[in-house]
């Protein structure tokens, strides 16, 4: 049964508080294992409210509510309903950790500030990108001490920021009031992704990293999987721009014809001595987790790590052809080759 059919089945209640609670927890786990999120949900609030204050039932409610708006968006933005019982594609992995992995490690890779000590002591503190403060409330923002040029987003969230080119001529009250809004909500809770709910909210401030000389800033995102190196997705141009461009290659550096919304699909190179040392770095910080995607930027002072991803496209990344997810999939079984996805070749894609 799905949330949108219709069902028989009564749960008998009358056999004691007990009883009760019991009958509406089973009722509940049955809905979720049909994939009926919004009914179980009903199941565990109607448990909670005989035995309020169960850590189980509380687990079980929050395993609905996630379930039910995350498979709303993926469905929505991919055109079907994942499978949260038995996961085999990508987005279906990811969406499966953010329901069901409660380890406290995901709080700190999530965290912007705290993550720092976290890739200090896997890597060295050289990896971290600079920063030229923190603050809890945008109005103690000192201005006199941020560089001609930043990036300010916010300690608790993802894909938020605002880039200044010039401090001297940006429109400070606009980008305080930004600011503001971002601190005012609680990042995790709006999409449903547990590792950054309840994190303190605070507003960081980073230079604007520069390229070596005379390139363009490249970013490589390196997707490790059980430890080691899967695929390596180089690319450069701003986010959300028509200049976004990208390819995604296996560890070796081979290109494959996968289409992403997030970017073009272009080939992006980067020198196999760079990809040696990415992928050691990354290996190192990601030794511990069955996956986990680690962002680099290529800039004039070396390689700098942006940000550790454990929830990368939310679980909705729109792949094309739709068979990507699939094959994508099957790195979490160690599947690194990928030899059914075929090669791309330049051409204009879009």
């Amino acid at each position: 049964m799905t949330d949108g059919g219709q069902s028989n089945d009564q749960t008998t209640i009358g056999g004691g508080p007990q009883t009760d609670v019991e009958a509406l927890r089973l009722e509940g786990k049955a809905h979720l294992q049909a994939g009926a999120y919004y009914q179980a949900q009903i199941a565990f609030e109607a448990a909670l409210a005989i035995e309020p204050g169960s850590d189980d039932l509380l687990k079980l409610r929050e395993q609905a509510i996630f379930s039910a708006g995350l498979s709303d968006a993926h469905e929505k933005k991919l055109g079907r309903r994942p499978n949260l019982v038995n996961p085999s594609t990508y987005n279906e992995r990811i969406l499966h950790r953010i329901i069901h992995d409660r380890s406290p490690i995901l709080k700190t890779l999530c965290d912007k500030v705290a993550v720092r000590d976290f890739i200090k002591a896997k890597v060295g503190d050289g990896y971290n990108v600079p920063i030229a403060g923190v603050w809890a409330r945008a109005e103690d923002i000192d201005w006199a001490v941020l560089p001609d040029s930043f990036v300010i987003k916010p300690s608790h969230a993802s894909g938020q920021y605002v880039m200044v080119r010039d401090k001297s001529t940006c429109d400070r009250a606009a980008i305080l009031q930004e600011a503001e809004s971002w601190l005012r909500r609680d990042f995790g809770r709006r999409v449903y992704e547990w590792g950054y709910i309840g994190l303190p909210r605070r507003l960081i401030v980073e230079p604007i990293l520069q390229p070596p000389d005379g390139e363009p800033l490249i970013e490589v995102h390196v997707h490790v999987f059980g430890g080691r190196v899967g695929i390596i997705r180089p690319w450069t141009g701003a986010k959300k721009t028509p200049e976004r461009r990208g390819v995604w290659c296996t560890r070796d550096l081979r290109p494959l014809e996968i289409e992403a919304d997030d970017a073009r699909t272009e080939q992006v190179a980067i020198e196999l001595s760079i990809r040696d040392t990415l992928v050691a770095v990354a290996e190192k910080v990601a030794a511990s987790f069955s996956h986990l995607r680690v962002d680099f930027y290529l800039t004039r002072d070396g390689l700098k790590i942006g940000e550790l991803t454990p929830y990368v496209g939310g679980g909705r990344a729109l792949l094309k052809p739709p068979e990507r997810d699939a094959q994508l999939g099957r790195l979490w079984s160690g599947d690194f080759e990928l030899l059914d996805i075929p090669r791309y070749a330049d051409k204009a894609v879009r």
